[in-house]
Order: structure tokens, then C-alpha cells, then sequence
């Protein structure tokens, strides 16, 4: 792959100036870094473009998350994935983790142990496992996924699309969260066989809900770094976060909005706002700063904001969703000290996707609350 020399230069004297030289990665996978990256170290958050190999990017890097988003625009079904091919999350081992909602309406997820760890092709760019796979066909232009999780689900999926944009590190509160998408929108095609669930949550086992694909929404992002999301037991105070919110939905007209960002313990926020068209256009910003309003308490007690709004170039996308639509997860908290809300979300331009509000909620210790 040819690389401009000049942008890699610049890429690496910014993340070495601003970031320390622990963020300086080679940055031998990202020739889109021009987009709106800037020149001084008080500046926002360089940004540049993913590529299709970047599924691979963090493989061997700590916190690695290879995640999918697969939307039923005319339904009620999700499906969400990410291939963890190292130590995250405060679980030591690698995992895929698997979550969604069946056509019942009702929310599902767990996660699956992969041993002794995801097998990785470089070229093309592949991640493999008896359970779950996906491999990158330059010939095809697509991706292909099988996942089959024993009396749970099983998916069979062709996924394709453009690329979207890329942070090249974001400064996480002095660590580095690199995040990258593969596929900025796209669709898929094929078939998914979701989970019966009873009215008790449990799931009943077997093969239930086999549900034709046809042209559904899809996200991809890859995210990696240095960072971690909580100190967990014995954890250093120093690597403590606020949290992070992540919004992404699929539009009528092909298009997706991504909204990645995070509050930071000295005030501000980094992170990235993204545009991926239908066409291959992507317009992004570095650092949006998101409004959070309409605010519910769990009965667990959680708060979290049932609609975010952000602004990029002249674009005003209103992320909302309700309690009704949310699902709160607390069984983290005593693994990395955090809780968090996935909640069912729609968009004032007609999408539909997915909220995902975490925050540190001071198991380990106080975090000041944002």
C-alpha cells in the first residue's frame, strides 16, 4: 500500500508532541490522516479515514475491539458484536461479545470466552474462531461473518460498504484510544437466527427466529490503544475515566451518523463525529461536544441522558431514545467499575441504531460524575 511519507511525518510529530512517546504507533494503516488534522498540540483530535484492512489494525495491542452494528431498518431486530482479540473490558482473556434485540423486541447478550484466541490473517485482513470469524474478500469488496453460538444465535452475513473516518490517537485523559471504521455505513445481506427469550430474560436454547437479511444498516469500528476503561481491582487511579458516549445510527438515504466521545477528568470532551454517505463521502469532526438532556434514573441508579444532540459542518443530528427502549447492565461494575445503558435509539433525520451511555459509577473509587 502506498503511503504518502509526508503524512506519517506529520501523523507521528503530533502523537509524539502531544501524546507522549507511548501514543507515537506506526501509523502504516491510515493514508487518510490529512482530513483534519492540525499543527500544534493545543489543537482537536487528528482525524483521518479507515481503511478495510483495519479490522486487523489492534490485534496485538491491549483493549482491542473489532465491533459490528447491524440494524433492521423496516423492524424491530439489532444485532451487535465485537471480536475482543485481547485482554478488554476487565476480562483477561479474549472474548466475543454478543448483544442485540430479537424480533420479539426484547434485549439479549452475554459474552464467550474464545480459547486459546482468535486466529488473525493478515492479507487479506482476516479474525477467525470456531465460533465466530470474519474475513475481508478484496475481490468481492465485502466482508464475510459466521458466527454460531451454540442453542443462542447464528449468523451468516456478507457486509459492505465504504470506510469512515478514524481518530489517530484521541487523547483519553493522557492515555491513547485509536478508533477506526471499516465500514462507516453499508448493508448486509444473509441470515440470522436470534435467540427466543422468555419472559424472565432467560433465553430458551435452540435455533429460533431465523430471519432473512435484506439490505439492513451496518457500522464497524475497530478501537485500541494504550487506554483503559476502568482501573478494576488493583487498578492504578491514574487510568480511572468518566466514560464514554457512543451513538450511531443508519439512515433512509444509506447514510450513517457516528458520534464517539468522551468526557475528560480536567473538563472538555475529544473524541469524533461522523458522516459516512452512501456514496463514499465522509465529513467528520474532531472533539464534538455532545448535549445531553432529558435525563432518567434507572432503578439501579443510573443516570443517563435519553437524547444527545451534536453538531459537524452544518449537520444537526438529535440521537433519542427513552427507558422503555433501554437496557441497563450493572454486572460489569465489580470487573472494571463501570455501569452502563444500551438503549434502542432512532434519529431526527429517520435512523436507526443504538445509544451507548458508560460511566464510572466509583466502585474503585470516586470519579467525578458527568
Amino acid at each position: 500500500m502506498f503511503v504518502d511519507s509526508r503524512k506519517l511525518l506529520f501523523a507521528a510529530l503530533i502523537a509524539v508532541l502531544c501524546f507522549g512517546a507511548r501514543g507515537a504507533y506506526a501509523q502504516t494503516d491510515y493514508p487518510g490522516l490529512a482530513d483534519e488534522a492540525t499543527s500544534s498540540c493545543v489543537a482537536k483530535t487528528p482525524i483521518g479515514f479507515g481503511t478495510y484492512q483495519d479490522i486487523i489494525a489492534g490485534v496485538n495491542q491491549s483493549d482491542n475491539q473489532v465491533w459490528w452494528a447491524i440494524h433492521n431498518p423496516n423492524g424491530k431486530e439489532h444485532l451487535y458484536l465485537s471480536f475482543n482479540t485481547t485482554p478488554s473490558l476487565g476480562i483477561p482473556v479474549p472474548i466475543l461479545l454478543y448483544f442485540g434485540i430479537n424480533p420479539q423486541g426484547r434485549w439479549f447478550g452475554g459474552t464467550l470466552p474464545i480459547e486459546p484466541g482468535y486466529s488473525i490473517k493478515e492479507n487479506p485482513a482476516g479474525i477467525e474462531s470456531p465460533v465466530a470469524s470474519v474475513n475481508w474478500n478484496p475481490l468481492m469488496h465485502h466482508y464475510q461473518m459466521a458466527v454460531k453460538i451454540p442453542d443462542v444465535l447464528t449468523a451468516n452475513l456478507w457486509l459492505r460498504g465504504p470506510v469512515g473516518g478514524a481518530t489517530l490517537p484521541a487523547n483519553w485523559d493522557g492515555e491513547t484510544s485509536y478508533w477506526t471504521q471499516s465500514l462507516g455505513t453499508g448493508t448486509a445481506v444473509g441470515t440470522i437466527s436470534f435467540p427466543l427469550i422468555g419472559d424472565d430474560g432467560t433465553v430458551t436454547q435452540g435455533d429460533h427466529y431465523p430471519t432473512v437479511v435484506t439490505r439492513w444498516g451496518v457500522e464497524q469500528e475497530s478501537q485500541f490503544g494504550d487506554f483503559q476503561l476502568g482501573s478494576g481491582p488493583g487498578g492504578a487511579a491514574g487510568a480511572i475515566h468518566v466514560g464514554y458516549d457512543y451513538a450511531s445510527t443508519y439512515n433512509p438515504d444509506g447514510s450513517t451518523d457516528t458520534l464517539y466521545t468522551f468526557p475528560l477528568l480536567k473538563g472538555g470532551w475529544n473524541g469524533i463525529m461522523t458522516t459516512t454517505f452512501a456514496d463514499g463521502k465522509v465529513s467528520q469532526c474532531a472533539d464534538p461536544v455532545p448535549t445531553e438532556s432529558n435525563w432518567y434514573t434507572d432503578a439501579g441508579g443510573l443516570s443517563y441522558p435519553t437524547e444527545l444532540s451534536v453538531s459537524c459542518k452544518g449537520r444537526r443530528v438529535v440521537f433519542t431514545t427513552s427507558a422503555q427502549k433501554s437496557n441497563a447492565i450493572y454486572d460489569t461494575v465489580e470487573v472494571d467499575g463501570f455501569s452502563s445503558v444500551n438503549s434502542n435509539a432512532t434519529s431526527n433525520l429517520g435512523g436507526v441504531g443504538l445509544i451507548q451511555h458508560i460511566r464510572d459509577v466509583g466502585y474503585f473509587g470516586v470519579t467525578p460524575s458527568r
